[in-house]
């Protein structure tokens, strides 16, 4: 039996229906990218790399040609900043590694790309 009253107990149970979070989001959106990585002035993060995937969806269809175009606008960053530029095949590997995992997190959502 409660210490508290029935009248008491109603009247908290608003606040008590309050605390509760009703929806736990853990997956954050992925901004499409419109503009060109090489226009960037920092490296782009995992997700700038997705957005810019994403992105070019309407230009190009193919999953290939839209790679070849990130890695063709990365290696062009890279060489504005004099970073060591790696060979274009393994940027490709690491795009499409990349890609994979936004693809598995988009169907998990409690893991982290």
């Amino acid at each position: 039996m409660s210490k508290l009253s029935s009248n008491v107990v109603d009247k908290h149970s608003n606040l008590w229906q309050k605390n509760i979070k009703r929806k736990v989001s853990r997956r954050s959106e992925i901004p499409l990218r419109v503009t060109g990585l090489n226009e960037l002035c920092k490296m782009p993060l995992n997700k700038d790399v997705v957005g810019r995937f994403l992105g070019l969806h309407q230009e190009m269809r193919k999953k290939k040609v839209r790679i070849e175009n990130i890695a063709k606008e990365l290696n062009s960053l890279w060489n504005k900043f004099n970073f060591p530029v790696l060979s274009v095949q393994r940027v490709h590997s690491k795009i499409t590694k990349l890609l994979d995992a936004y693809v598995t997190y988009r169907k998990k959502k409690a893991q982290k790309i």
